[in-house]
């Protein structure tokens, strides 16, 4: 496998050289000479432990992509007998009179060896195997790269998984290329192993399943068709969901029930004989999410009893089982302020507790706060930092709070319960417990009020920053898009708010009002390019009052950022009458499941950007930015008064009571005493 010019991955083969494989590979050697490419040993070596029929394949595809052709074999052992010649093997042929080699010598394991004596290769470049580091690095980079799911990129990332060992993949987000990655891995490789190692969801099974022969297939349609699995597929899938509890997998069926029923019938779960009790856990959990009757439950009636029993069902009043999920029942525990119903459900997914802590504190009582406080407690000890620096973040005084859930931003009243103040007390005595220092950390004065880059949610910019705009003559506000297989339209448009909050608008059906100018419409963004929409502010003409100019960006064809290439928005003060786009810009990506989307807002008074990162999954598909009047409002008065852990807030949690320094943050780190902002997120590591 290629992993970048004259750098391939080869598998480490444990196993004898093979006289047929060792051919291929001194043959490949010789065909690449030709070419001025010389083949360490190393590849030469993995090459010839391979099966044959691997190794040929191996041989060609490297052939084929630095030489003119595949390899052939033949072209030294009776070459006397051909009646027609390539150029190319002509070259080969006088290789075979200077260096006085014929075909049986490509059976010689010192072969490559012996032919370099002859001759200094100096000037040759060399194709060497990749080191594990370098593997390590390109698998991680191609299976996490943010680039729609073509065709061509599926079947990418499929060969590429074929190649590669277990070590050289981890975890991967991307739904659709861990299923690629599962698809190649699996070939050679135990699938229940695979699905284990790549860390799979329920519903990976599903998409297997489902992509085997059609990977267009990939996110489950209702009316999904599945590919023949075989029997130890069907095994290997079944005892992968049988490692998962109830809860688990009944949280998994609720979603796309269809596309779960369709696999269940497909792999015979109830019908096939000795299923129901090797699956039982399966068979009990696709039993209830279908709304089927207790007094119907025969085997399994006991077990869903039991279930009854715990509240994780109930039966409704036609006698129908209904799952009932772990935030339906941390709700009803929250609404009938239950503290020991909370503590129980907290105490099995204390994550939950955590990463909603102002939703479940609501159900606290002020008898209760005590209690409560002392259990989260309990739990910080195993709590990412990203988690206790978000709750840190909590301003109980706040009257507004900003939720973002997956491609969509909403902001409420927040009406925080006081008990979190104690948790966040509790908090920075933890993180000094964990990651703390007996010494002072020192902040370079112009990072103080900076706020930590490794807490952003979408980029390297966290929502609240803030930047101070040049003195400039323009103050440039742009959408950058690619679009993927589909054709997107986006659109750049401006709010304008006074300090009265009366508003204003420029779109593409009004594009200018005197101070900003739209540069225009444009509806498609196709590669390699892509389509660019700005506005132009003549930051002195504008007049006097108005407090705010804010970008609106939405998908007037309806398709979601993700669904794109690229989506990323940017601003540029200049003195350019030109527009310029440029990726040195401040820039700020746009990869959320969202369609419509408000990056910033640019404070006239103060002369400053500040970050808002508004995402609404319900936008676009031929919305104006008007619409946006009252969330903008509310999430500009939200994000100004939003408690943000700055790096002068984080150095003070981490010092302790000596005197001398611990260490300093600052921009340019110039010793090991010394730490960038860019490299904070170190200091956390686990």
């Amino acid at each position: 496998m290629k992993i970048a010019k004259y750098k391939h991955y080869i598998k480490n083969k444990d196993s004898e050289v093979r006289p047929k494989s060792l051919r291929a590979a001194n043959s490949l050697f010789t065909e690449l000479l030709n070419y001025g490419i010389i083949a360490d040993d190393e590849v030469l070596a993995r090459i010839s432990r391979l099966k044959p029929k691997k190794a040929l394949k191996i041989c060609q595809e490297i052939a084929s992509e630095y030489t003119v052709g595949a390899l052939n074999p033949p072209l030294f052992k009776n070459w006397e007998e051909r009646t027609f010649f390539s150029t190319e093997e002509f070259c080969i042929q006088i290789f075979g009179y200077v260096f006085q080699i014929g075909g049986n010598d490509l059976e010689d394991p010192e072969f490559s060896r012996n032919l370099l004596k002859n001759i200094d290769f100096k000037k040759f470049k060399a194709l060497s195997l990749a080191t594990d580091e370098e593997v390590k690095e390109y698998a991680t980079n191609l299976f996490n790269a943010n680039v729609s799911q073509d065709k061509t990129t599926s079947e990418k990332l499929i060969k590429a998984a074929k190649y590669l060992d277990f070590k050289f993949l981890g975890e991967i987000k991307s739904d659709e290329a861990r299923i690629a990655a599962l698809i190649g891995l699996s070939k050679d490789n135990d699938l229940l192993a695979c699905l284990n190692h790549l860390k799979c969801k329920p519903a990976d099974v599903l998409r297997f399943a489902a992509t085997k022969n059609d990977f267009s297939l990939v996110k489950l349609p209702a009316d999904v068709k599945y590919a023949h699995l075989s029997w130890g597929e069907r095994i290997a899938s079944l005892k992968f969901l049988q490692q998962f509890d109830f809860e688990y997998l009944s949280e998994g069926m609720s979603m796309n029930r269809a596309a779960w029923n369709r696999y269940f019938n497909h792999v015979h779960l109830l019908s096939q004989k000795g299923f129901p009790n090797r699956f039982r856990d399966i068979c009990v959990a696709y039993y209830t999410a279908n709304g089927n009757r207790l007094d119907n439950a025969g085997v399994f009636a006991d077990d869903i009893k039991k279930l009854v029993k715990s509240k994780i069902v109930e039966v409704t009043n036609g006698g129908t089982l209904a799952f009932r999920n772990f935030a339906s029942r941390m709700q009803s525990a929250i609404e009938a302020q239950d503290i020991d119903e909370i503590q129980a459900l907290g105490e099995k997914r204390p994550n939950y507790i955590l990463r909603n802590l102002t939703s479940v504190a609501n159900g606290i009582t002020t008898k209760s706060n005590k209690k409560f406080s002392k259990f989260v407690k309990s739990l910080l000890k195993d709590a990412s930092p990203d988690v206790l620096f978000s709750i840190l973040s909590i301003d109980v005084t706040a009257k507004w709070r900003i939720i973002d859930v997956k491609g969509d931003t909403r902001v409420e009243p927040a009406n925080y319960n006081p008990v979190i103040g104690d948790i966040q007390k509790d908090i920075e005595l933890e993180i000094y417990s964990r990651w703390g220092y007996p010494g002072k950390v020192e902040v370079q004065n112009a990072l103080k009020d900076s706020i930590i880059p490794f807490l952003a949610k979408n980029t390297n910019l966290a929502r609240g920053t803030k930047f101070k705009v040049e003195k400039k003559d323009f103050l440039y506000l742009y959408v950058h898009w690619i679009q993927g297989d589909q054709r997107t339209d986006i659109d750049h448009s401006f709010l304008t708010f006074d300090k009265n909050w009366n508003s204003g608008m420029v779109n593409f059906r009004n594009q200018s009002n005197g101070y900003i100018a739209q540069s225009g419409d444009i509806t498609s963004a196709p590669a390699p390019n892509g389509a660019t929409e700005y506005g132009q502010i003549k930051l002195n003409s504008i007049p006097k009052g108005i407090k705010y100019i804010v970008p609106v960006i939405n998908s007037w064809t309806g398709n979601s950022f993700d669904d794109n290439k690229e989506v990323w928005a940017g601003f540029w003060a200049s003195d350019e009458k030109v527009f310029t786009l440029d990726r040195k810009h401040n820039t700020y990506k746009l990869d959320q499941p969202a369609k419509a989307n408000i990056p910033f807002v640019f404070e006239v008074d103060n002369s400053e950007i500040l970050l808002l990162d508004i995402n609404m999954r319900d936008g676009g598909a031929g919305s104006n930015a008007g619409q946006y009047v009252e969330v903008v409002k509310n999430v500009i008065s939200a994000t100004q008064t939003k408690n943000y852990i700055s790096i002068g807030k984080i150095a003070k949690m981490l010092s302790g009571g000596k005197d001398e320094v611990s260490f300093t943050i600052t921009n340019k780190a110039e010793n090991n005493n010394e730490i960038t902002p860019e490299n904070l997120f170190s200091l956390f590591s686990e």
